[in-house]
């Protein structure tokens, strides 16, 4: 007898996502934090994987560098697409890696939602909170 297994999903990860839009410095002079922001707002209202729930907020580095901190879930409990990113934020690239991230910010699996909830607002930066 063949040994019975049970098999549930694609084996793709499932929760609550984060990440960071981020500009490289060579593109600094050429996007803004104001693109930066509508490019958020496009990702997170996108309707091909609809989001349920989402938080995000400017913030800026050291070197004074605009970066948006990010956090959602969608209906699904899957990620956005990559080439959704892509289509909204022109310079996001996972290919390319660059620091803990990749080209144009990063994305992963949140392994707590109520920290990094409360790191994304440590700068008081402006954003929107539809988390609850």
């Amino acid at each position: 007898m063949p040994k019975k297994t049970t098999h549930t999903g694609n084996g793709r990860p499932k929760g609550a996502f984060a990440g960071t839009l981020t500009i490289p410095l060579q593109d600094v002079s050429d996007s803004t934090e104001e693109e930066m922001c509508t490019a958020i707002k496009k990702i997170l209202g996108q309707q091909t994987v609809p989001v349920k729930r989402s938080a995000w907020y400017l913030g800026r580095t050291a070197n004074d560098a605009p970066h948006i901190h990010f956090i959602y879930e969608t209906v699904s409990g899957g990620r956005i697409h990559a080439k959704i990113f892509m289509r909204y934020w022109k310079i996001w690239n996972e290919s390319v890696k660059c620091g803990k991230g990749h080209r144009g910010g990063y994305h992963k699996l949140v392994e707590s939602e109520t920290a990094y909830n409360e790191y994304i607002v440590k700068d008081g930066g402006r954003g929107i909170n539809n988390w609850e």
